[in-house]
């Protein structure tokens, strides 16, 4: 009977322990941001590959990319303290220009939505550079990489802080 008890007792802390690092590895650079949307999240963390991927075949996909982008930015220009001590020279530099990207994004939102699907033939071309300059020439891509070593940061300094815990509760 005694054993029997032990072992509940066992599995609920084992349980408790695995419950809060699974919620602990789920935390991402975009859930503290206020005003961005998850799609932006999953966008740029499981189908962005490159700025090909941003590229738009009508006005509704040039819409919702300008705003993907944008969240981005807004996203980086709120993080950038916490970014720059993880990015080397070439991210530090890049995000130094978020503010000016951010500008250029959203300047280029009011004109798409002004023109709508009048121009888009001619608003998608100025689009795709756009997104060519920001994230190749510009640096972003490296700087979308660093997002992802980031967001791996919070799982592993919660890890190392439960350890001793852990050790506690099963060693002891």
């Amino acid at each position: 009977m005694e054993m029997a008890i032990q072992s509940v007792v066992m599995f609920v802390k084992v349980s408790a322990v695995l419950v809060l690092l699974a919620v602990s590895a789920h935390a991402g650079f975009f859930d503290d941001i206020q005003g961005v949307s998850s799609d932006v999240g999953n966008f740029f963390s499981n189908q962005f590959q490159n700025a090909k991927d941003l590229f738009s075949n009508n006005q509704s996909e040039l819409d919702k990319n300008v705003e993907r982008v944008k969240e981005l930015l807004t996203g980086l220009k709120e993080k950038v303290k916490s970014l720059e001590p993880l990015a080397n020279d070439a991210q530090k530099e890049t995000l130094k220009k978020v503010d000016e990207y951010l500008a250029k994004v959203t300047e280029f939102q009011s004109e798409v939505k002004e023109e709508g699907a009048a121009k888009f033939e001619e608003n998608k071309g100025k689009w795709q550079q756009m997104v060519t300059d920001i994230f190749d020439k510009g640096g972003l891509n490296n700087v979308v990489k660093l997002l992802g070593l980031q967001n791996s940061a919070p799982s592993s300094f919660i890890s190392a802080a439960l350890a001793p815990i852990f050790y506690m509760i099963f060693v002891r």
